[in-house]
């Protein structure tokens, strides 16, 4: 079995010279892993987000209602699929297609 302990005398062990070692050890590498991956790495500066385009000026065929014609759009369509939207949800925006294709079942179901 190997001894990883100094052979002789533990007491004359300076854990804590080894601890001090290790982390100016571990500072160092890391210092010098980081510095090559910022070196090594081209960042590129951010890209200016397009800006989306609203739902209400896409070709489809979902009803966009306001707080004008919600009340006699549902009394035109006794039946109706609803979907409250906001524009900064990432639900809503997964929802979209969906409404999209049920939009355009029920148009055809009415016609």
């Amino acid at each position: 079995m190997k001894c990883f302990f100094p052979c002789g005398d533990l007491s004359a062990f300076d854990l804590e010279k080894l601890v001090r070692e290790y982390v100016v050890y571990i500072s160092v590498h890391s210092f010098l892993a980081l510095q090559h991956w910022a070196l090594s790495s081209s960042p590129q500066p951010p890209q200016p987000k397009t800006p989306e385009v609203l739902w209400s000026e896409t070709d489809s065929s979902v009803f966009h209602l306001t707080d004008e014609s919600f009340d006699s759009f549902l009394e035109e369509h006794p039946a109706a699929l609803v979907m409250f939207y906001a524009p900064w949800c990432g639900h809503c925006k997964k929802m979209k297609p969906e409404y999209d294709e049920a939009a355009e079942v029920l148009n055809k179901a009415t016609d």
